[in-house]
């Protein structure tokens, strides 16, 4: 018993690392790097495939063993998915999807596949700034108003990610500029407005003011820098890292902030999307074993109606033998006495023909004799 709730606490476990979510917010025509990582530390590209998967149907893009895989890509998405091979062996896995349009908004999963297990994330994409369905409708006063939305949008996007203790996290930040110039841009990662995160100096990484807390637990993707991802890694999370972070992104001519909402999870904590799965885990427990009862009972149930039925046997079978062997009894007992009369009766003829026989002349057994043809004395 002890055993099975075990594998159900680890089984719980396990799903708090599949059931993760993310909320993205772009614009349409700009970009957004989706997040996915593993947080496997012997991972093998060999045995790994990963599926991003939109609205649970539509393929974004597969890699598969460290290869990136089109050849059933959705034509929606035709050159507008770039990935980031380097970063494989390190457990990134996140796409950037570019040119955005209305039609990007929903649910993303990415499920990573490998011999041992499995993570899936779910990244939910909102796509604000939806000015072209309302050109026929509005005066052209409108147009300003939602091409302003839409720069203030690209200020300031909100993020928000869920991980647990002990577990790991990519918190996303990407620059949507085409000709991005490393030396001109720094990156500024903070938490809660105050702790020292990261920064990123003119591509180069810099952590001469970096918050203790933080040290030796974020990772970045030096490769991407060119690319516009300014993506970092934190791992070994514990509760004090849940909060908001910003991701501030400045060159000569512009600047960019992203915020990203970090939710911490106990890691033993059962939430609404496993509860379902470990109730149905335990209900087939239940009646594996109600089902072994009730088989167990059958054959015992059947076990001892056997014995009673040979009991009942038995006792009807002895009764009806017992008049015949009385009567049996009784006819020996009869013929035994029946012999022993006979035998004091042979004996007492035997004694009375002796004392006649001294009493008898001789004269009178010869004819005896003679009267039974017998020899004479």
């Amino acid at each position: 018993m002890i055993i099975g709730w075990c594998f159900i606490c680890v089984f719980a476990v396990l799903i708090n690392k599949v059931c993760l979510q993310v909320t993205v917010e772009a614009v349409i025509g700009g970009s957004v790097v989706l997040p996915c990582s593993s947080a496997e530390h012997d991972l093998k590209l060999q045995d790994t495939v990963v599926y991003w998967r939109h609205n649970d149907s539509e393929i974004v893009c597969d890699i598969v063993k460290g290869q990136d895989s089109v050849t059933l890509q959705n034509h929606q998405y035709k050159n507008r998915v770039k990935t980031f091979p380097d970063e494989y062996n390190r457990g990134n896995f996140s796409i950037k999807l570019n040119n955005l349009t209305h039609t990007d908004a929903g649910e993303f999963i990415c499920l990573i596949s490998q011999s041992s297990d499995s993570n899936q994330e779910t990244v939910q994409l909102i796509i604000k700034g939806h000015c072209s369905s309302d050109k026929l409708l509005y005066p052209k006063s409108w147009y300003f108003i939602c091409v302003f939305a839409v720069l203030i949008n690209k200020v300031c996007l909100q993020v928000t990610v869920e991980a647990v203790i002990g577990g790991s996290v990519v918190l996303p930040c990407s620059s949507t500029k085409p000709d991005l110039k490393l030396q001109d841009t720094d990156v500024h990662w903070r938490h809660n407005d105050s702790r020292i995160v990261y920064d990123i100096a003119k591509g180069q990484d810099s952590v001469m003011l970096q918050d203790q807390q933080y040290e030796n637990r974020v990772k970045t993707f030096p490769d991407e820098y060119n690319k516009g991802n300014f993506s970092i890694k934190l791992i070994n999370l514990t509760h004090t890292d849940a909060g908001e972070f910003i991701c501030l992104i400045t060159d000569s001519s512009d600047s960019n902030q992203e915020t990203v909402q970090l939710i911490i999870k106990e890691s033993v904590q059962i939430t609404e999307c496993h509860n379902h799965t470990v109730v149905e885990f335990i209900d087939q427990n239940q009646k594996q074993w109600q089902t072994i009862i009730i088989i167990i009972s059958a054959l015992l149930n059947g076990f001892l109606i056997i014995v009673v039925i040979g009991l009942v046997k038995v006792c009807v079978t002895g009764n009806r033998n017992s008049p015949k062997q009385s009567q049996q009894l009784n006819t020996d007992q009869q013929q035994v006495q029946v012999t022993e009369q006979h035998q004091d009766q042979l004996q007492y003829a035997t004694m009375d023909f002796s004392k006649l026989r001294r009493n008898i002349r001789s004269s009178q057994i010869n004819s005896t004799y003679a009267a039974l043809n017998l020899p004479k004395l």
